[in-house]
């Protein structure tokens, strides 16, 4: 930005060139240069400078300016970006009330009152986004709903319109409710359709992207997340590196990339977002506000590669790029330590690796430092149990299964976001249960299901977190009906497999998982059909974890992973006395990747009938795509994938 219209508005100030009545005017647009700089560089002390420049202005203005509720919304703006940067809440509180006083002034007609009241509305989205309480969401829906119903031109409407779809989508995914989040998308797309310029109509994309990822989380719905992907790509390609928010819409695109991979398990998906990560720290100078932590979404995405390749170089670039992040950031930095937890979880993630004990130390370290430097946030304390875990798995220490089992009881008692919560206490049941593993004291895995219980009713309905739940709550129940022999255990524990196995939005993997233990339940009650038809089931979503996108060597790859489905699914049906079932069961099981090829054969023969040198060129196609399959050395130089 040039610092002409600075220097000009500074030298008026100074040569008193200005009425003491238009001096908040020029106050105000000084203070406006500096917010647009710091939105476009990241230098937060232009943002600071803003804040400085407002609150003269504001004090100066006084109830009499017409322009005074605005005034106070760009204030609580700049106060707003500073709490993303610094976590103060002192600034976010600061913002909400200024935001308040404005709607309350009425200052500058409908327009200016449907400005303030988004604004306040962004406010307490934001402080509901970190401190989880529901009275601020609930506060934020009705400031959008305001703004709408007051707006007086479509292009304003549209700005209000994306920003209550945000905080919808943020309400329908604690109730898992099907209705709220269609009526989430309903209303980006609404945005969408009046938005003009590039600034709206970005902004309603983002608010759809984030709807359709909701929804397809809870339906399980292809096009809805493929939908959801493609507006976040053209989000962060629309974004400059430096720019302020480019950081959020990687990692919304970096998770996103996850989702796709777990649903599909196509490697191509991990490799975009580590390239994506790669690009945005390349593009951002050392001295921005968000440079650490693109170095933290570059290590998560080298991270998350990782669990799928096992390539050591994978997690050791995640241990670098964490460094460098580091590097760049203060110790009293409100990001620090969550950049220091990313770099522990890499430690950890590659002991799993090497068994090196030289990395779990360093990782358990750095999380009891993370742990008790912030001891109010549950993440970092999640963090420290889980690798106080590992050591008690390494030297059966009983000392550190008990302080990780006290250090995620805190964290449980502590977290405000049901999601977070949810998570951490499906952790603790984990923990609970290696305790009633070690002592075989019945108290401890009761207490496991009564913490996994307590997981899935925090969990919101029809989710991935409520589906890992339900599956973690299922075998702590399968443990105790295999100890005690009580028929409601086993009730219980079948219906919580079933909600696992059942939610069509979670990873085909954790529902593989509970459809195999859920007949190994049946298999154990001695209700060999119901065992057989599990076991069907998961047979029969083979075909979703070797998709057509997959190559040939991913498909097998993933398919090697379940060996022994079709054969045990099998023997549940001939226990039953089912045989015409066990033969389909191990048809099914055998000819996956056959029934694709039969597939793609009679595809092709009926396009053959209308078009024969189409089809023929759809062979050659194929051919040559299954060539390159079986050569897995990229070509140098050329484009990723996604991009061919």
């Amino acid at each position: 930005m040039s610092d002409i219209p600075i220097a000009l508005l500074l030298s008026a100030l100074a040569a008193g060139v200005l009425f003491w009545r238009y001096r908040y005017v020029a106050l105000m647009l000084l203070g406006g240069f500096h917010y647009f700089r710091f939105r476009m560089t990241g230098r937060a002390k232009a943002n600071d400078r803003s804040i400085v420049l407002a609150r003269r202005a504001v004090r100066i203005a006084g109830d009499r300016s017409e322009s005074l509720s605005l005034m106070m919304s760009a204030l609580g703006d700049s106060l707003v970006l500073r709490f993303e940067i610094n976590g103060e809440r002192r600034d976010i509180d600061e913002a909400i009330a200024l935001g308040r006083r404005a709607v309350a002034l009425g200052k500058g007609g409908p327009a200016a009152h449907a400005i303030c009241s988004s604004s306040l509305g962004a406010y307490l989205e934001r402080r509901y986004a970190r401190f989880g309480d529901e009275r601020d969401l609930a506060e934020a829906l009705r400031c959008f709903r305001e703004a709408v119903g007051t707006s007086v031109s479509d292009a304003d409407k549209a700005g209000f319109l994306a920003n209550l779809a945000e905080a919808l989508t943020t309400s329908a995914g604690r109730s898992g409710s099907l209705s709220d989040i269609t009526k989430a998308v309903t209303t980006a797309r609404q945005a969408l359709g009046l938005a003009v310029g590039p600034t709206r109509t970005l902004n309603a994309a983002i608010a759809l992207s984030g709807a359709l990822a909701l929804r397809a989380d809870v339906t399980g719905s292809f096009d809805d997340h493929d939908e959801s992907l493609r507006l976040l790509r053209e989000a962060v390609a629309a974004t400059p590196p430096h720019h302020v928010r480019r950081l959020r819409r990687t990692q919304n695109l970096v998770r996103a990339l996850w989702m796709q991979y777990l649903r599909t398990g196509r490697l191509e998906n991990l490799d975009e977002a580590v390239t994506i990560a790669r690009e945005t720290t390349s593009g951002t100078p050392d001295g921005h506000m968000n440079a650490s932590l693109n170095w933290a979404a570059l290590s998560a995405a080298l991270q998350s590669r990782y669990a799928h390749s096992g390539r050591l170089s994978d997690i050791d670039g995640a241990i670098q790029a964490m460094h460098k992040g580091l590097s760049l950031t203060p110790a009293d930095h409100s990001a620090y330590h969550y950049c220091l937890a990313q770099l522990g979880s890499s430690y950890r993630t590659r002991y799993g690796r090497t068994r090196d004990k030289t990395d779990l130390d360093r990782a358990i370290s750095i999380a009891r430092q993370c742990a008790q430097a912030v001891p109010e946030d549950p993440f970092y304390s999640n963090d420290y149990a889980i690798a106080l875990l590992d050591r008690y798995d390494l030297e059966q220490n009983p000392s550190d299964l008990d302080q990780a089992a006290a250090t995620l009881t805190d964290a449980t008692n502590v977290a405000e976001l049901q999601t977070e919560a949810a998570l951490h206490h499906c952790n603790l049941a984990l923990i609970l249960h290696k305790r009633y593993l070690r002592d075989r004291n019945p108290a401890a895995l009761d207490e496991a299901i009564l913490s996994a219980r307590r997981a899935v009713d925090l969990a919101s309905p029809r989710t991935t977190t409520n589906a890992h739940c339900s599956y973690i709550l299922g075998l702590e129940l399968q443990e105790r009906y295999e100890k005690d022999h009580f028929e409601e255990d086993a009730r219980s524990a079948s219906t919580a497999l079933e909600e696992a196995l059942n939610a069509t939005g979670a990873p085909v993997r954790t529902r593989l998982a509970a459809a195999r233990q859920l007949g190994e339940l049946h298999e154990r009650t001695g209700e060999f059909l119901r065992a057989a038809t599990a076991f069907q089931r998961a047979v029969e979503l083979l075909p979703m974890l070797a998709v057509r996108r997959l190559t040939r060597a991913d498909q097998e790859y993933h398919l090697t992973k379940q060996s022994g489905l079709a054969s045990e699914g099998a023997a549940m049906a001939l226990s039953a006395g089912k045989t015409e079932m066990a033969v389909k069961i191990l048809e099914q099981g055998r000819s996956v990747l056959w029934t694709q090829l039969l597939d793609d054969r009679a595809e092709l023969d009926a396009l053959g009938k209308a078009n024969a040198d189409l089809a023929k060129r759809l062979r050659e196609v194929r051919l040559a795509l299954s060539a390159a399959e079986s050569d897995p050395s990229p070509t140098p130089g050329g484009p990723p994938p996604w991009k061919r």
